[in-house]
């Protein structure tokens, strides 16, 4: 069965190219909404070997060992959820096992309930390993590339400014450096 079901992207899973990458095809419907009762922000730190993406510094294309990547979660005690936003589309069960594969620092879950705009089907987002997330010892150590945070960046700014400013209040803002990168290999 190739039923139909909903990716809530929240990151770079929001830029239409970005999608087009990894599923072959620009996605069917990009539909804004907003995830009530969580948080978003820069929680993952990766290993700069193991992710989808090498990042290079520029100028001089130095590999960092360890990148800030965009994370939801629920809010901690005592913390305030963010509602952070992000865009609904859809998925086969092929395209599916497409983004798991290109998630693979994530474990996929159900959110249908906890979303301002409910499309008919069940919808999933990408929720950071724990073991991604307890990394204080290498926080110091991670840098948050500046061409990641642009590509989530232009892909809010696509449905407008109110958009990207949502993001950006949605967010909690990170507390390792932006370093300017590119990266250089293909989702």
């Amino acid at each position: 069965m190739n039923r139909i079901q909903f990716i809530f992207g929240y990151g770079s899973l929001v830029s239409a190219k970005d999608i087009e990458r990894t599923l072959g095809h620009p996605p069917e419907t990009l539909e804004q909404s907003t995830l009530r009762g969580w948080v978003r922000d820069w929680s993952i730190i990766l290993d700069n070997s193991t992710t989808t993406r090498r990042y290079e510094t520029l100028p001089k294309r130095e590999v960092p060992n360890f990148v800030a990547i965009l994370n939801i979660r629920i809010p901690r005690v005592g913390e305030l959820a963010t509602n952070p936003n992000g865009v609904l589309f859809p998925v086969s069960d092929t395209e599916m096992q497409k983004m798991d594969d290109r998630e693979k620092h994530y474990s996929r879950i159900e959110i249908t309930e906890h979303l301002t705009y409910k499309p008919d089907g069940k919808v999933y987002a990408y929720v950071g390993l724990p073991k991604y997330m307890e990394t204080p010892a290498l926080r110091p150590k991670a840098i948050l590339p500046k061409s990641y945070r642009d590509l989530v960046e232009n892909g809010f700014s696509s449905f407008g400014n109110d958009s990207l400013e949502k993001f950006r209040e949605s967010t909690i803002a990170s507390d390792v450096p932006v370093i300017a990168t590119i990266h250089t290999s293909n989702v």
